[in-house]
Parts: C-alpha cells; sequence; structure tokens
C-alpha cells in the first residue's frame, strides 16, 4: 500500500505580505521549507508540492529536494481557495495509484515525521478506514491521512473548503491521533503567529544546539 504526501503551499498569503512559505522563520529557514522537510522525511512514496502559479521557489530547501525529489505541481486555479489546491494534489495522488495521501499544510512548520508516520501506521494497521485525522483536545485538524476511498469526494469541494469537510460525511469513518503537544500542529496565518513561530523555533534551535554540544562531549570522552 503505497501513501503519497500532499503538502498545500497555494496560499495567498495576503495577511503575510506575500508568499506564505517563504517567510522566514530562521536565518535560512523558510516557513514552508521546514514542514516540507518533515514531509520528505517520513517515508512516504511520494510528495507532491502545490504551489501558486508565478511562485519562484525560492523557499524550497534545495538540499533536501535535490536528494528526495519531490513533485512540484501548479495549481492554477489556486485564487479560487484551498479546495481547489487540494483537488489538483489528490489529482496526482489518485493518477499514481497511489492507495492514501498524507494532506500536509505549508504553514504547520513543526509537523514532525514521527506525527506523520504515526498517521501512516494507524491506516496501515486499519486500511478500512477512510481517514486518519490528528486530534487536539476537541478539535480535529491536518496533518490528515485519506484513504483512497475519499479521493473522489475531494472533487466535491470548493473555495476554502479542506479535507475536514470530508470527515462528517455520511458513512464516513475514521480514526483520531491524539496530539499530546499543540506546538506540534501549531498553524500560522498571521503576522503575529509567524513571530510566535520565530520564537517557537529559535527555542528549538537553541535545544538542538544544547544536545548536540551534550553528544560531542559524550563521544569525545
Amino acid at each position: 500500500m503505497t501513501i503519497a504526501g500532499v503538502y498545500l503551499a497555494a496560499g495567498a498569503g495576503s495577511r503575510m505580505g506575500g508568499c506564505k512559505p517563504a517567510a522566514e522563520l530562521l536565518p535560512g529557514v523558510s516557513l514552508g521549507g521546514m514542514g516540507l522537510l518533515a514531509l520528505l522525511a517520513s517515508g512516504l512514496d511520494a510528495v507532491y508540492v502545490v504551489v501558486r502559479p508565478g511562485d519562484p521557489l525560492g523557499w524550497l530547501p534545495e538540499d533536501a529536494v535535490l536528494e528526495s525529489k519531490p513533485y512540484i505541481v501548479v495549481c492554477e486555479e489556486a485564487a479560487l481557495g484551498m479546495a481547489h489546491s487540494l483537488r489538483r494534489g489528490i489529482a496526482c495522488a489518485a493518477a499514481a495509484g497511489h492507495e492514501a495521501a498524507i494532506v500536509a499544510l505549508a504553514d504547520q512548520p513543526f509537523v514532525t515525521p514521527a506525527l506523520l508516520r504515526g498517521l501512516t501506521n494507524g491506516w496501515r494497521s486499519e486500511p478500512g478506514l477512510d481517514y486518519i485525522a490528528c486530534g487536539l483536545e476537541e478539535s480535529t485538524m491536518p496533518p490528515v491521512l485519506l484513504a483512497r476511498s475519499l479521493f473522489g469526494s475531494v472533487n466535491g469541494l470548493s473555495g476554502d473548503q479542506g479535507a475536514k469537510r470530508l470527515l462528517a460525511e455520511p458513512g464516513v469513518t475514521g480514526g483520531i491521533m491524539p496530539i499530546r503537544e499543540p506546538t506540534l500542529v501549531f498553524d500560522v496565518d498571521t503576522p503575529d503567529e509567524l513571530e510566535a513561530a520565530k520564537g517557537i523555533a529559535w527555542s528549538y534551535a537553541r535545544i538542538r544546539n544544547i544536545q548536540e554540544v551534550a553528544i560531542y562531549r559524550e563521544i569525545s570522552k
């Protein structure tokens, strides 16, 4: 059973002053690049990055793209709403014969490969389910894994409707993967949220540096 990734990076970013995926979190690290790195490292069989027409793609993490070779998919109707980007990405996954697809957003920079693997493992253990979604407290949110049984229903979405609308349809069955750390699914939609994300990113960077120093000291003994 092959599983694709559909990375939605075609948002207008009107509240962010331009191309949202290109917003800088850390020096040389973009908002959209962080989430894409997680998707590329999660063991998916293919990754489709859905972008707007004219996106210069400067936010893509060059080394990871050269190594993993995701498919860059231009959505000509991106300006009409997120549903059109989702439809474009799912159409690619369907045409390639994948049995499921993880839909991830370019404005969720702290999603991890482990979280994404949790979705794939959950579905592989119960492949009769139509979806596996992330759940935080009482809310269902992306990333979400959609089984092929829902691919056709995606075509009925329009405007800014997302995959969440499909999960409550009659006859649709799925599972919820609890998220205990809210930061993992933090969503950046406004300048204030971008500033908050920068603070989180710097905290993560400091922790990583401390861990690397500790490991270096241990192996240098």
